[in-house]
């Protein structure tokens, strides 16, 4: 599995400016069956000779351990992106010396935990938890200050066989990613929410009821009801 995420925010120049087209253009380098290094460009016009030096915007080079994971990705900021932060895991942090993400695996060599640091602090991080007898994610623990580094939360994610959120809690603390936090209202909303399935004979859910109010009693605040239609071999 190949994990690496590319920065596409873009300088604040409006698209179509002076009737320049401006997009993102990505190259790799490989080693073997291995990406060494992902590099992406920001072009401004459309030019034929796109992987020039000045239109580098980052690059993120790939670092294995002897089983053939990534371990960790180094970030390094190109000229097309010095007056640009990196957008990533839908948070922003500036661009320094040791701007990199870590990954960890359990024994069965599945991902256990994410972390974005930069400028020495932790921009990100997300932890998984699978379920004992069966192997899917049954939680997620994801931590981000945010745009704001003095605002700091969590959130504990659950989900069930199917990979559909059960419940989701938010919390200012993150001691404890499995300790349900007291209830309370945030600029996200309740700090608590819960979500309920009926599924089709494929496994796939065809109602899912909302209950975004802080409690998984009475009423939910929202139903969502879809059709699907399979074809036929």
């Amino acid at each position: 599995m190949l994990l690496f995420w590319i920065d596409k925010s873009r300088p604040s120049k409006s698209p179509g400016e002076d009737d320049e087209i401006d997009y993102s253009h990505y190259s790799y380098r490989h080693e073997g069956t291995k990406v060494r290094k992902a590099i992406a460009y920001f072009v401004w016009n459309d030019s034929v000779n796109v992987e020039k030096a000045e239109n580098i915007q980052n690059e993120i080079t790939f670092n294995y351990d002897k089983l053939g994971r990534v371990i960790r990705q180094d970030i390094t900021v190109g000229k097309a992106g010095e007056d640009m932060p990196l957008t990533i895991f839908g948070t922003q942090t500036g661009y320094c010396e040791d701007t990199h993400i870590d990954y960890a695996y359990d024994t069965k060599n599945r991902i256990t935990k994410i972390v974005l640091m930069s400028c020495e602090k932790v921009v990100f991080e997300e932890r998984y938890f699978y379920a004992t007898d069966k192997d899917y994610v049954a939680s997620v623990f994801t931590f981000s200050p945010g745009f704001n580094s003095k605002f700091k939360s969590t959130w504990t994610t659950y989900y069930n066989e199917h990979g559909d959120i059960t419940s989701c809690f938010l919390s200012t603390s993150p001691e404890d990613p499995h300790k349900v936090p007291p209830l309370g209202i945030t600029g996200y909303g309740f700090t608590h929410r819960y979500y309920d399935y009926e599924y089709d004979s494929y496994g796939n859910w065809i109602k899912c009821r909302f209950f975004l109010e802080g409690t998984h009693e009475g009423e939910p605040s929202a139903i969502v009801e879809r059709k699907i239609e399979y074809y036929k071999e």
